[in-house]
């Protein structure tokens, strides 16, 4: 079992900035939460979750069972800042979230499946994102041809 400790994450700026994600709390839905703190507000902040959901005790473990999976989510949040005007005071603003970036991943892994496997698809997922049609569909927005 891993420990929920902090862990570092490099942005895709020219020169990269590592953005550390430190543990935060584990919510009332068992969901592990961390957060960058290096942003500046609260609002501001980068964050990312995980949690796993073992399969449910009550269906029979068949070796067949497509309801004996673990379900391991995991996600990404960035949000962009936005500071409209001056307030009438002539102080700045309060920034507000303009946006924010997400990513969401559910990986269902079957309770009978081999270590080497989950290993093969997580390996998988890793290599996708290096792969030219996903950067192009993240990155720039665009469908295969």
């Amino acid at each position: 079992m891993s420990a929920f400790v902090s862990f570092t994450l490099p942005d895709a700026q020219a020169t990269p900035v590592n953005h550390v994600f430190h543990p935060t709390e584990k919510d009332k839905n068992g969901v592990f939460w961390w957060e960058d703190s290096d942003a500046g507000q609260a609002i501001g902040r980068c964050r990312a979750n995980l949690r796993v959901l073992r399969p449910d005790p009550g269906v029979q473990r068949l070796t067949q069972n497509a309801n004996r999976v673990y379900r391991v989510q995991m996600g990404l949040q960035i949000p962009r800042l936005e500071t409209l005007g001056t307030a009438s005071s002539g102080y700045p603003a309060i920034p507000q979230v303009n946006h924010v970036l997400r990513v969401n991943l559910e990986a269902l892994l079957p309770e009978n499946s081999a270590k080497v496997d989950r290993s093969t698809i997580r390996s998988f997922i890793y290599q996708a994102l290096f792969q030219p049609v996903f950067v192009a569909a993240i990155d720039e927005l665009e469908s295969p041809f």
